[in-house]
């Protein structure tokens, strides 16, 4: 169990976890699941691509939680967004 002070703390030790996985697969499984639990985790993942050069161009994403049979420009479909 990890237990931290904060959900930028928990970010941040969430985002350390994924960080260490991509390094260490050549082509990285990442499943990503949507709503806004994620979201801190996703946000610090970003800075660290932005500021960091965190590379996830090798990566494989499953996005969770998607509906089936929803096409990707209906509007309650994640990939729309």
């Amino acid at each position: 169990m990890i237990v931290t002070q904060d959900v930028s703390e928990l970010a941040a030790r969430a985002a350390d976890l994924v960080v260490a996985e991509i390094k260490k697969h050549c082509n990285p499984v990442l499943g990503l699941a949507t709503g806004s639990t994620p979201i801190p985790l996703y946000k610090e993942l970003i800075r660290r691509h932005k500021e960091q050069g965190l590379d996830f161009s090798t990566c494989i994403s499953f996005n969770l939680d998607e509906y089936v049979g929803l096409g990707a420009n209906h509007p309650q479909s994640y990939r729309s967004s």
